[in-house]
């Protein structure tokens, strides 16, 4: 994430973004070198992904055989493993898109539709691996097995992620908005944003599931660039609420006040023209 949002910050600033003195490109390099020293966090999404499912067994266990059915029939109505609703899945009202409820939906159905089918292919794979080879241990092959699983784990890591930190910005807006209603409706909207996002980066399994109809994923779309227009209007107060000193950001584009563009110029060498204060400049 952070690396697409350095690499999403270089090409909105145009020139200014890759040049030496943005300092962007620093950044990435640096980033580069602490995922490689540090690692990726492969490790711990895989505990998160093996808490998931021993979440989901645990629950299987603890309903008994009728009650396991059961619920596993209300999963399968309310998470959308039935045929979908052809009215539901074609809703294309930005108001209804937006709506906690609907986006809380599609995000936890994805994690519990991705928990259902590691657990399924996790123990699939096992018993091939023992009738493959019956002298191997039982620990053995459910090692093999989880390490040959470990990208859908990765997966199944990464969608609890982003529904627990959906349902954790809702909450905190929900907590910002008692207390001052304006601060409240901007962080709102950044709810709704990140939400949003979330669905159309993995529009392609909503799709396939048809959860969404074509109409329903262009109208997504639309709800999402409109919000990112309107967020244009909070972005240099939501960035000023993080308070970091010009000289810590020691970057010409990045300056809280006075002329960005002397102050670009003067850091590449340059110098205006003070006749001509909007002219390219002179060496």
């Amino acid at each position: 994430e952070t690396q697409q949002a350095l690499q999403t910050a270089r090409e909105c600033c145009g020139g200014h973004g890759y040049a030496a003195v943005s300092r962007l490109g620093q950044l990435r390099e640096d980033h580069d070198v602490f995922t490689t020293f540090e690692g990726d966090n492969t490790v711990l999404r895989q505990q998160a992904a093996l808490h998931l499912l021993r979440v989901y067994e645990q629950n299987l266990e603890n309903n008994g055989f009728l009650s396991g059915a059961a619920a596993r029939v209300r999963d399968a109505v309310e998470y959308g493993f039935m045929p979908s609703n052809p009215v539901d899945a074609s809703i294309t009202e930005a108001s209804r898109l937006r709506h906690p409820r609907f986006v809380s939906h599609c995000l936890r159905w994805r994690v519990l539709r991705l928990t259902r089918s590691l657990a399924r292919r996790f123990n699939a794979k096992r018993a091939e691996l023992l009738a493959e080879r019956p002298e191997m241990r039982s620990g053995h092959a459910s090692f093999e097995a989880w390490a040959a699983l470990v990208p859908h784990a990765c997966e199944l890591s990464d969608a609890y992620a982003e529904s627990f930190c959906y349902h954790a910005f809702v909450d905190m807006c929900a907590w910002v908005k008692g207390r001052d209603a304006a601060c409240g409706a901007a962080f709102r909207l950044l709810a709704d944003l990140y939400g949003l996002q979330c669905l159309l980066k993995h529009m392609e399994t909503y799709r396939n599931s048809e959860k969404f109809s074509p109409a329903k994923a262009r109208a997504i779309r639309r709800t999402r660039d409109a919000l990112c227009a309107d967020s244009r209007l909070l972005a240099t107060a939501l960035v000023d609420t993080f308070g970091i000193p010009d000289d810590v950001l020691a970057s010409p584009i990045g300056l809280k006040g006075g002329d960005g563009l002397a102050a670009y110029l003067h850091s590449a060498g340059f110098e205006l023209d003070p006749v001509v204060p909007s002219a390219a400049g002179k060496l």
